[in-house]
């Protein structure tokens, strides 16, 4: 699919993509979805993309560092805490005994 140019182009793109009962929210979805098109292809001449593997490479990257926050938050939160008078040290080497 080109790009669409002009009123014509989009009006025609509109009747040929859209059912026959298609709703005024249906041809504004559709209108949606060609700016998002046209979005991607100012941003591929742009130079504006990443390729997929440097997306996982950040995901990663993040997730790594949220997962190390939040094992630092758990050791903050359950340091001294007691459950009915044991810790839960004490509760987890309990239970590994059975």
């Amino acid at each position: 699919m080109g790009r669409l140019e002009g009123k014509k182009a989009i009006i025609a793109a509109l009747s040929r993509e859209l059912a026959d009962d298609a709703s005024i929210g249906d041809a504004i979805d559709y209108l949606l979805y060609l700016q998002g098109i046209e979005e991607g292809l100012d941003d591929e001449e742009a130079g504006r993309l990443i390729t997929q593997d440097e997306v996982v490479e950040e995901i990663a990257r993040k997730s790594a560092k949220d997962v190390r926050a939040t094992i630092a938050e758990i050791r903050a939160f359950r340091k001294g805490r007691l459950l009915e008078g044991e810790t839960i040290r004490e509760l987890i080497d309990e239970g590994r005994r059975f």
